[in-house]
């Protein structure tokens, strides 16, 4: 999947950061939706820091991810920008 957006939202946290790592590794959007039980705009809204996961749904992230609910409340441990920000625009 080509992601396209270059900003995060207010509430990007290290929880998030680690759902964009989790992609790095093989997971999807739709295989992580899929695994919450949830629809796959709410797993782009929590990667993105538009907003946070319930409780319910962080507890669900824990169990499929291994990300601890208290990291979406935590500022970011690595720098980080969305794919979208690093496309160059150019049609080489």
């Amino acid at each position: 999947m080509l992601f396209q957006r270059k900003t995060t939202g207010k509430n990007f946290s290290e929880g998030a950061r680690l759902i964009w790592e989790a992609l790095d590794c093989g997971w999807t959007v739709h295989s992580i939706a899929e695994g919450l039980k949830c629809e796959r705009m709410a797993v782009h809204r929590y990667m993105y820091g538009d907003s946070r996961p319930s409780r319910q749904a962080s507890l669900a992230i824990k169990a499929l991810l291994n990300i601890d609910p208290a990291l979406f409340d935590a500022e970011p441990t690595k720098p980080f920008a969305p794919p979208g920000a690093m496309a160059t625009g150019t049609d080489g």
